[in-house]
């Protein structure tokens, strides 16, 4: 269903609709461009960070415009066994309400608009008849100068651009060259007085002119007249005179409020899906979706990174004005909301772990099909994790196509015509993406099940991990937990003059075999030798080099934490800041789920633990986590339960850190419960095998468990992306 500004308020009921009854949602979004300095190599660095990723990104494609968004709906109907999809392409334009609105500025990306335009893409409906939409701190500030605008009028303050006035305040000085104009205006409002007209439209005219005509009308017709700007479709701006009683003059003042209230709402526009969507906490699918997360916080919500010292400032304003007016209660608690909210933001809102907190407040549950194709199981059976070719794939074996059909008064998609690069079609076909996958997982219960809920313990393990492209050994940014941190002994950060190019480089190393370089600037690059031993000897051949400087990784990682440490540390005795660990509460107001309260580094109780680390399957990775095996209940509706027991394996953690009891290994004679198999229990739980965790204490070897080697995890990840 396509949706514009012209059907938006007639099918948001619809929207909301088919958020609330749906099992998951899938989204997608198109944008006016990528990146608006660095080629796509450079944006994606094959050994950034997480960090380094997402600071890119956000310092280089959030000038850019999200202006298609499509969201699919999907609800299981046990009936048909089949999923009923209901598919929505939203049409986004930042378009002003009026004078005092956001202009909102953004770029394209000449490579960007000529691939849509390729793929058949409708600029007109964009530009023509997008979808407006207001982030918060963008609707405080317009609520708050509604209010402040209707009182000064009210006390008789300022232009009354839409009441009678109420009192005369003397004649005011109209400048020499104006004089003839107001004469004739008035000379106007005489006749109308004395006529049978009810209304007088004058002609357009400038702002000061305007202003002129009001404050003369309120000298001379104190009482008796409405006078009120009105706005053609050209844009072109005229005054309305009036004759009207008291009743009349109340009346219409009462709908110029309705009509503002309503006109605020309507700027809104977009956003309000997005606040539905958030509400209702359902699990959102999307396929290499961090841009699009990025974007629809952005927009929608709260710039990123950084919140801005304004959030709390129309915060305060809002709730110490409407204090003072004594407005209606609904205003004061709104605007006391704002002030704890945006307080919270101007203090705490500031690095990618910030991102995270308020990434899960949005987006309670999220899932990337491209990294979930990218694992384990589904590794080794898929070829192509693009999403046209997964969607092809997916249908061959040993996959199965997901039987779908779409709700009547919604237009279906046919996957045959291939409609890609329309947000509406990439979201459904995502979905199917999903459901295929999902259903997969279900030939490894005992018995085998053909449906996987979204509500699934099979699937938790890929909750909150959004890919991150073209990094080799940081395949995913992990929301709700420490991101992985390879040791990346191999690779040496090198700093050179700017006029040095690649070729500089390789002759630099040429003694060292092969090596790989990835630029970070013009001056900077990474350069990863082909064996580790081979590190010292480049440090110490460089040592006295005075064009150039050598780090090691570890190095180079522990300068940047220190300068983001002397630009962000700051404790309660210098200046009263604080950052305290954030849990995020429910709002019924802008629809934020409820977080745990979540540690991103080692947990509490692994103070004191001697280092311990343990491994997850990937290389050079380590972890600071519990031992043990995972049983994992079947899809009963009638009882499901959660994970049994601890887990070592990072990627398949499902339980809050906070839960852990600890870094203690499993006891040998650990087994599982009395009267089970392991290979088939009997109350149709599935083992989850993993390779056993090895502790290692200082001054102690680690002794490889009998049988590690050979025992592979069900969902293992892979140690080469």
């Amino acid at each position: 269903m396509e949706v514009t500004r012209k059907n938006y308020k007639d099918c948001l009921n619809t929207v909301y609709s088919a958020i609330e009854e749906a099992d998951f949602l899938a989204i997608d979004g198109e944008f006016s461009g990528i990146s608006d300095g660095p080629n796509v190599s450079a944006l994606t660095n094959g050994l950034d960070t997480p960090e380094e990723r997402y600071t890119k990104l956000k310092k280089h494609s959030m000038d850019f415009l999200l202006f298609q968004f499509g969201l699919c709906t999907f609800k299981y109907d046990q009936a048909k066994s089949k999923y009923i999809t209901k598919p929505f392409n939203f049409y986004i334009f930042p378009k002003p309400f009026n004078r005092t609105s956001p202009d909102i500025k953004f770029i394209c990306q000449s490579s960007s608009i000529d691939f849509l335009a390729s793929q058949g893409f409708d600029f007109n409906k964009v530009f023509c008849h997008g979808i407006p939409y207001l982030n918060q701190e963008e609707e405080a500030q317009l609520r708050e100068q509604t209010e402040e605008r209707r009182n000064q009028h009210a006390n008789g303050v300022g232009t009354p651009s839409f009441i009678s006035p109420s009192s005369s305040k003397g004649s005011s000085h109209v400048p020499e060259e104006h004089k003839d104009f107001i004469n004739k205006v008035v000379e106007k409002v005489e006749a109308l007085m004395v006529n049978s007209e009810k209304t007088l439209d004058l002609e357009p005219c400038t702002g000061f002119q305007r202003k002129l005509i009001y404050q003369t009308l309120n000298w001379k017709f104190p009482k008796g007249l409405h006078v009120e700007t009105v706005e053609t479709e050209k844009k072109e701006r005229y005054i309305q005179i009036s004759k009207v009683d008291e009743e009349e003059r109340k009346r219409r003042e009462q709908q110029k409020l309705e009509k503002e209230q309503e006109e605020l709402n309507d700027a809104v526009g977009f956003s309000r899906v997005i606040h539905a969507i958030s509400k209702s906490g359902k699990l959102v699918v999307g396929h290499n979706m961090l841009l699009d997360v990025m974007h629809t916080i952005h927009q929608f919500y709260c710039p990123l990174p950084e919140v801005c010292f304004a959030y709390f400032k129309y915060g305060a304003k809002m709730h110490f004005r409407y204090k003072k007016w004594q407005f209606h209660a609904w205003y004061e608690m709104y605007a006391l909301f704002k002030v704890v909210l945006f307080f919270f933001f101007f203090f705490f809102f500031k690095d990618i772990q910030d991102f995270k907190e308020v990434t899960m407040c949005v987006f309670p549950r999220l899932l990337d099909t491209k990294l979930m194709a990218s694992t384990q199981p589904f590794k080794e059976l898929i070829t192509n994790t693009s999403l046209a070719e997964l969607e092809k794939q997916l249908k061959e074996s040993p996959f199965k196509s997901p039987q779908v059909e779409t709700a009547e008064g919604f237009p279906s998609y046919d996957t045959a015509q291939e409609q890609l690069h329309e947000a509406g079609y990439d979201a459904y076909i995502t979905g199917l993406c999903f459901i295929a996958m999902a259903n997969y997982l279900g030939s490894f219960l005992t018995p085998p099940k053909a449906y996987i809920s979204a509500r699934s313990k099979l699937i938790e393990p890929f909750f909150n991990k959004l890919f991150l492209m073209r990094i080799i050994d940081i395949p995913y940014l992990n929301i709700t937990g420490p991101d992985l941190q390879p040791k990346r002994d191999h690779v040496l950060y090198v700093t050179f003059p700017k006029e040095w190019k690649t070729s500089d480089l390789y002759q630099l190393f040429s003694a060292f075999g092969n090596i790989q370089v990835s630029w970070i600037d013009d001056t900077s690059a990474f350069v990863s030798l082909s064996q580790t031993d081979q590190v010292q000897i480049a440090m110490n051949t460089s040592r006295y080099a005075e064009s150039y400087k050598i780090q090691t990784y570890a190095e180079y990682i522990q300068g940047k934490q220190q300068e983001k440490e002397k630009q962000t540390t700051k404790t309660w005795g210098e200046d009263s800041w604080v950052k305290p660990h954030y849990t995020c509460s429910t709002t019924s107001a802008f629809g934020y789920s409820r977080m745990r309260k979540r540690s991103i580094s080692p947990m509490q109780g692994e103070q004191g633990a001697d280092d311990a680390q343990i491994t997850d399957g990937w290389s050079h990775y380590s972890y600071p986590d519990t031992t043990g095996t995972k049983k994992m209940k079947t899809d009963d509706a009638a009882n499901t339960k959660a994970v049994e027991s601890k887990t070592s394996e990072g990627w398949l953690k499902t339980t809050d850190l906070s839960d852990s009891p600890g870094l203690s290994p499993a006891p040998d004679d650990e087994k599982s419960p009395e009267g089970t198999n392991p290979g088939n229990d009997a109350d149709g739980t599935v083992p989850w095998q993993q390779t056993p965790t090895v502790h290692k204490r200082k001054g102690q070897k680690k002794k490889k468990s009998e049988g590690a080697e050979s025992t592979p995890t069900l969902f293992e990840v892979p140690e080469v992306w």
